[in-house]
């Protein structure tokens, strides 16, 4: 997070997923139903977390968060207009969003919670993450556990999950397990923008982690940040589309082919829109991973397949004036 330097220190280095339960990187969701959905699968994503201490953001911020990657931003719920102002304007600019709460072990769980939740109202906001990082003062363990479970119950249906770190944790919570169940959003500041160092940086009982912090107070696109990967769950379909927005690009190309020179272009149908978010993904159906975003103002776009012997997949969706239309269908190609 960006934090008051006044209210806590800096972490010290040593400072999955859908609604109180776990879910691995795999995507399972357990047994399900007949009548049933299973969510779409996760990919991994670059994402930004903000603050009131980042001020008001711009379009133009989150045009170069997104020409960087970034496609998910958590936005911080310290001081109402500032988190309304920043959400509205990224999911203008189609950013996927969450929103999390500092949470304050000298004041009520309950209504730091419904005050964060009521920010959130209006937004599509996945996740409600519960920042575990102030003094508990003279709690202990138990005390400790009867706060975030109050804090817990406070998010309703909402999905929630946990922000900490292992200094945090092991020193106040000495290791315990007890909400390993909750997706896990750690920070830790090595600067290594992977999940795969979960297997070295592991506590409190989490058996994956959702996400990662692993670098703090940045500045990334002319705004103050803290970078961030994460597992997300991208659907295929969201919310409806404001009017006069592009229709879904079509005629995606290559599809269902093998691409054996060093770069490959995609083509897909021009919808007049002023510009073009791709999403590409790599690996396998039921795995398939976050590979990169790229956006462009043509409808076309070349790209290098870095990894020989996998399977990519990718999408694309316009925008105008009026906003980002809908995704396309995914198309794919096997790169041997």
């Amino acid at each position: 997070m960006i934090r008051d330097a006044l209210l806590l220190a800096l972490f010290a280095a040593a400072l999955t997923a859908c609604g109180g339960g776990s879910s691995d990187e795999s995507g399972d969701a357990g047994v399900l139903g007949t009548q049933e959905t299973p969510p779409p699968d996760p990919v991994l994503v670059k994402a930004l977390d903000i603050s009131v201490y980042s001020g008001e953001i711009a379009a133009a911020n989150v045009e170069s968060w997104l020409s960087l990657g970034y496609t998910h931003v958590i936005v911080g719920t310290q001081k109402a207009s500032t988190a309304k102002q920043q959400l509205a304007t990224a999911v203008a600019g189609g950013m996927s969003v969450d929103v999390y709460v500092f949470l304050y072990f000298t004041s009520s769980m309950t209504t730091q919670v419904q005050n964060a939740l009521s920010i959130a109202g209006g937004f599509p906001v996945g996740r409600i993450w519960l920042d575990i990082e102030a003094d508990p003062g003279s709690l202990g363990v138990a005390g400790i556990t009867d706060k975030i479970q109050e804090a817990i119950d406070a998010c309703g249906t909402m999905p929630y999950g946990i922000y900490t770190g292992a200094w945090w944790w092991n020193q106040h919570m000495s290791g315990s397990a007890q909400f390993s169940d909750a997706p896990l959003w750690y920070a830790w500041y090595d600067d290594v923008a992977s999940l795969d160092t979960w297997k070295t940086q592991a506590f409190g009982g989490w058996s994956s982690p959702a996400g990662k912090q692993y670098k703090g107070t940045t500045t990334v696109g002319g705004v103050g940040v803290d970078k961030n990967v994460m597992w997300l769950h991208v659907p295929d379909s969201g919310p409806a589309l404001p009017p006069g927005v592009p229709s879904a690009p079509t005629g995606l190309s290559p599809d269902g082919a093998t691409v054996t020179a060093s770069s490959t272009t995609l083509t897909w149908s021009n919808v007049g829109a002023t510009k073009y978010q791709i999403l590409m993904q790599v690996g396998s159906p039921g795995a398939w991973k976050y590979y990169w975003t790229w956006t462009t103002g043509n409808a076309s776009f070349t790209v290098w397949p870095q990894t020989p012997g996998k399977q990519y997949r990718w999408r694309v969706r316009g925008q105008n004036a009026a906003g980002w239309g809908a995704w396309s269908s995914w198309a794919g190609f096997y790169f041997p």
